[in-house]
């Protein structure tokens, strides 16, 4: 399906083409789905299969080496790890630990990062295998030192080039092969260099990809923002450029920059931390590495410069900008379109870059948009166009992973967009919502006033603050029905698979909670009863929770939003 993504182009515009991409967009979305769902069931699988055939790992192993099996390295990687004393089970032979790290060599993925650090850090571990699993590491790709000027929220790094350092200087020399100490001595000068220096060169590597300044990040996470043009579902809800930074001690980094919805200025992330916020992504690529230096380096120019959300999505703002110094201005758009503003700033045309124009959907769609004082411009573009490029090269994506509570907020995300084209919005705000809007109605004489609700609500003080609380009140509202029933699935599991009431009240557990697990069981009785009765496995389980609560937040959505 991935392959067939730029063929597009060179069939003539017409009611058919538009049709084919609808239903490209359809399979693939369902392709990205199905893959998820495969590498959870295989996660299962081979858990069973190693747990059945524990005696046996090795052989496990070799089956799963021949298939490169990423999926098998997660699920092998405790064997990396010595029981505790007292324990039944036998520790795992060198030779096993080693293959467990030869398949995560093969899978190269940053999921195995975590896993990796904890081995190096372990004393037990034999200082050959961790020479062995620091070039691993390197291999997936070692995560930047963290910028200290970031946001103190981001996720840390699972090792540092200061800490890997430590842990191979700390080993005794005389203890490994002469093939091993060669091969400390090149991690410990490459870590030196990455310590005082940052990532040098023109690529970093993360996921076990190679990323240079000018990709494009597309990523996936559940919004209904990717349902609201013609061409529809959107693969993607979210949009950055690679570029690179450098701090005042010369550390140099590769970042992610994009145009937030909130705060007040142009943000740049380590790529490493910002990844860790979506489970799906791409990143493409220009085939003129000069066209994708010029972005980069418009991508490094705006970066601090003041912002003001578009909730109009119109790219005259981003237009105006075109041939000018960027230095200082504001930066008036939305997250494809700041994609736009460094792509005009290159020698390329615009249809290199997005090059199938996009439309409202049809139906009440633009109408119910309008309740919010929000519109789609006439040149709106979006992470869909860009996908059908032949010039943007697929240079590195995530493995899709399949996650119920990710389910559920789609579901209800979904049905929200279909809504609003197929029927009338009523926006129903709350009191406090209702007296936002009304203070943000009021700001647009009054400065002071304006200024401080953009500072109390982190968004840029050049934002539409009435169009702005409008749609938050929307907004919020979807983001916490949709939060709501995901969480809820999570307690309903836990509370049906929980032991048996009388034995959770002997480990201690408190009445408020037995009460609650109790609420759950008689909400699902018939369900409770079979999975008692071993009538059910996990999967079927999970299945039944999750339709009921993805239709329970659907009802919450119909009642707040479309009444009639």
């Amino acid at each position: 399906m991935l392959a067939l993504r730029t063929q597009f182009v060179a069939i003539p515009e017409s009611d058919a083409r538009r049709e084919m991409l609808r239903r490209y967009l359809e399979m693939t979305t369902e392709g990205i789905d199905l893959s998820g769902r495969m590498r959870y069931l295989l996660n299962d699988g081979l858990g069973q299969a190693s747990y059945e055939a524990s005696a046996r790992p090795e052989q496990v192993l070799d089956v799963l080496l021949e298939h490169r099996s990423d999926v098998g390295a997660l699920v092998m990687s405790y064997l990396l790890f010595d029981p505790p004393p007292g324990s039944a089970a036998r520790p795992a032979s060198q030779t096993v630990k080693r293959k467990v790290l030869e398949l995560m060599a093969v899978g190269r993925r940053s999921a195995f990062l975590g896993t990796l650090a904890e081995f190096v850090r372990d004393p037990e571990s034999s200082p050959e295998l961790v020479i062995y699993a620091s070039n691993v590491i390197r291999e997936i790709g070692l995560p930047q030192d963290p910028d200290p000027t970031q946001d103190k929220d981001l996720p840390t790094p699972e090792i540092t080039a200061t800490e890997l350092f430590a842990v191979l200087a700390a080993i005794d020399g005389k203890r490994l092969s002469p093939a091993a100490s060669q091969q400390r001595d090149v991690l410990l000068e490459w870590l030196t260099h990455r310590t005082r220096n940052g990532v040098t060169g023109d690529r970093f590597r993360t996921n076990g990809f190679d990323l240079q300044p000018g990709d494009w990040l597309l990523m996936r996470n559940p919004r209904p923002y990717n349902l609201f043009t013609d061409l529809s579902p959107g693969l993607f809800t979210h949009v950055g450029i690679v570029t690179t930074v450098e701090d005042p001690n010369g550390v140099r980094r590769f970042v992610i920059v994009e145009m937030p919805e909130r705060r007040g200025e142009i943000p740049a992330t380590n790529i490493d931390a910002y990844l860790k916020r979506t489970l799906y992504y791409f990143f493409m690529r220009h085939e003129d590495p000069k066209v994708a230096q010029q972005m980069s380096e418009v991508a490094r120019s705006v970066i601090g410069n003041p912002t003001q959300f578009d909730l109009t999505f119109d790219n005259q703002h981003v237009f105006a900008l075109k041939g000018q110094d960027l230095t200082d201005k504001r930066i008036h758009t939305y997250c494809a379109g700041f994609l736009l503003l460094c792509a005009q700033a290159t020698s390329a045309p615009r249809e290199q870059f997005f090059p199938i124009p996009e439309r409202p959907a049809e139906g009440f769609c633009m109408e119910n948009f309008a309740k919010l004082r929000l519109s789609l411009g006439e040149d709106f573009v979006s992470p869909t166009s860009c996908i059908f490029s032949p010039n943007l090269a697929l240079v590195g994506r995530r493995e899709p992973f399949y996650e119920a509570t990710r389910e559920i907020k789609e579901k209800i995300f979904d049905v929200f967009a279909q809504y609003m084209r197929e029927r009338q919005l009523t926006p129903s705000p709350t009191i406090y919502q209702s007296l936002r809007q009304t203070l943000a109605g009021m700001s647009k004489d009054r400065p002071w006033l304006a200024q401080f609700l953009a500072e109390t609500n982190n968004v840029s003080q050049y934002t539409d603050l009435d169009a702005a609380a409008r749609a938050a009140a929307v907004v919020e509202s979807l983001d916490n029905i949709a939060d709501a029933s995901a969480a809820e699935f999570i307690h309903a599991r836990d509370a049906l698979m929980a032991e048996p009431t009388e034995q959770l009240r002997r480990q201690g557990v408190q009445q408020d909670e037995l009460k609650r697990i109790e609420e759950y069981r008689a909400r699902h009785s018939q369900l409770y009863a079979q999975w008692k009765d071993l009538r059910l496995t996990p999967r079927e389980l999970r299945i039944a929770l999750v339709k009921y609560y993805a239709d329970k937040g659907r009802q919450k959505l119909e009642e707040r939003f479309f009444p009639e």
